[in-house]
């Protein structure tokens, strides 16, 4: 990935390109998935790193949520915006289900 960016960096591309590329390879192919599960390798400081990088971009991601709820409820939308809150909250319910059953009943 760093060869890549210093490759773009070197013919002098757009910054803003090269950062929704570098972006997009690494959603693309689990760049960052893999790194993180790397650093987590690390024996007692790995562990506090990646929750240190994952909690702020969830409460980034929940933030941006209730702004756009906020907006769409502004606009008329609260009906629809109310049934998909509840097909969200089934779907997460399914989800926490499915997790403690499958550590209950392990295959």
């Amino acid at each position: 990935m760093l060869g890549m960016i210093k490759l773009m960096l070197f013919f002098q591309l757009d910054v803003r390109i090269i950062t929704i590329i570098t972006i997009t390879i690494g959603y693309i192919t689990n760049f960052f998935s893999s790194l993180l599960l790397l650093i987590g390798l690390i024996p007692i400081i790995g562990p506090m790193i990646i929750k240190i990088f994952t909690l702020p971009t969830f409460w980034l991601i929940n933030g941006l949520s209730y702004f756009t709820s906020a907006y769409a409820i502004q606009q008329g939308y609260g009906e629809i915006l109310f049934k998909q809150k509840i097909v969200i909250l089934i779907l997460l319910l399914g989800v926490v289900i499915g997790y403690i059953l499958g550590n209950i009943f392990p295959i």
